[in-house]
């Protein structure tokens, strides 16, 4: 408007028409151009017209034809134009390294950076960043490409790249937990949830206690990984128990609760006991396995139920019948014997046919018993039979 109202002061044109239209020009990118350059044009443009229209004394002194050609250059280009391409035959990568090197960040940086992030290039990007200089440039740089908006984008890519990911969550933060969280909720590959479940694992506890708010409404196949994720953590957000879930209707859900409480010193004596009444086959049998590395007294009984129960698997059987022998109690000598020499009325008792629960039997008392005198004489018998199988359990140093 100084523009227009200083050369209204006077009868002919006092400046350069290509001037003017390159003032135009600034005038545009100060309302409508990218960010990073609306400041500077604005400025610009206001120095260079306070400059001008102080003193006006010459008329236009360009001819028609030369006016005709700046206005072809100087002309609005269209909004789709890259300024990466402006920049003949320079690869955007060049301008990138250029940046770092000389510590300045401009329009055409920026449209390099959205040229190779289109191109879903960022590890390319982030390796330019580590290895070149660390001048302000570079952290200019990564505040344009680090942000929760790309991690957004990232995310809903298909398929997911690992590497950008975690470039991404490490420059972000804690504040990434969220979108994680998020897109573990709607990932239907296995890839996709193993890559988020690896950054959310990275991110340490502020992960879970992030997860937990989730846990109560969340999706059954959203709550299992998240007692995944807690498990693998190690760490139990404050005031948080997994015991609910270990009585969930899905099994699912309960196999990773009841592992959660295994891994508790104070909840694993209760895991063990309710694993073992567990109707999932695959729960009984993390139970079972706990306790032959250690098993609590109060579960004797229940792993008598199964080792004489023969509605139960033979191997579910096995592993009971070989932690009752590790207890080491007089009880459990006699079921050994008695799963070996089963009682039989009227009739001297003898051998039972030739089982995996026969072979577990003899194998426990062989190891466990070998100079007790019950386990003595079944042991004798044993030895005596014609098949190697039995010999050589009952025959286990």
């Amino acid at each position: 408007m100084e523009v227009v109202e200083a050369a209204a002061n006077v009868s002919h044109q006092t400046i350069s028409h290509s001037l003017l239209r390159l003032l135009h020009k600034l005038a545009h990118h100060a309302e409508a151009g990218l960010p990073a350059v609306r400041a500077e044009a604005d400025g610009a443009l206001r120095r260079n017209v306070a400059r001008l229209i102080g003193d006006w004394e010459l008329e236009d002194p360009n001819p028609s034809e030369y006016n005709v050609i700046l206005e072809g250059m100087v002309r609005r280009a269209s909004t789709e134009i890259s300024l990466v391409n402006l920049q003949i035959g320079c690869d955007p990568e060049v301008l990138i390294k250029m940046a770092l090197e000389l510590d300045c960040v401009g329009p055409p940086v920026y449209a390099a950076l959205d040229t190779l992030l289109a191109g879903r290039e960022l590890v390319r990007i982030a390796n330019d960043l580590d290895t070149g200089p660390q001048t302000r440039a570079t952290q200019q740089i990564w505040d344009y490409v680090a942000t929760p908006q790309r991690l957004e984008l990232e995310l809903a890519a298909s398929p997911l790249d690992p590497e950008a990911l975690r470039i991404l969550v490490e420059r972000i933060g804690t504040d990434a937990a969220e979108s994680l969280l998020d897109r573990l909720a709607s990932a239907s590959d296995r890839s996709t949830r193993a890559a988020i479940m690896k950054q959310l694992l990275a991110m340490g506890p502020a992960a879970g206690t992030a997860a937990i708010a989730r846990l109560p409404n969340a999706p059954w196949f959203l709550q299992r990984n998240i007692l995944v994720l807690l498990g693998r953590l190690g760490v139990w957000p404050d005031g948080f128990s997994p015991e609910e879930y270990a009585v969930d209707a899905d099994p699912r859900i309960r196999r990773e609760a009841i592992k959660m409480m295994l891994d508790s010193a104070a909840h694993r004596a209760a895991a063990i006991i309710q694993g073992l009444n567990d109707a999932d086959d695959g729960i009984l049998g993390l139970a079972l396995s706990s306790v032959l590395d250690s098993c609590p007294p109060e579960a004797i009984s229940h792993l008598e139920r199964i080792a004489g129960d023969p509605k139960r698997h033979a191997e579910a059987r096995v592993l009971a019948i070989r932690a009752i022998a590790r207890s080491g109690t007089r009880t459990a000598l006699g079921l050994l014997r008695d799963l070996a020499l089963p009682p039989r009325r009227w009739l001297r008792r003898r051998l039972a046919p030739k089982s995996p629960e026969l072979l577990a039997a003899l194998s426990g008392m062989a190891v466990h018993w070998r100079n007790d005198p019950i386990a003595a004489d079944v042991l004798t018998l044993a030895m005596q039979h014609s098949d190697p199988e039995i010999r050589a359990a009952a025959g286990t140093p």
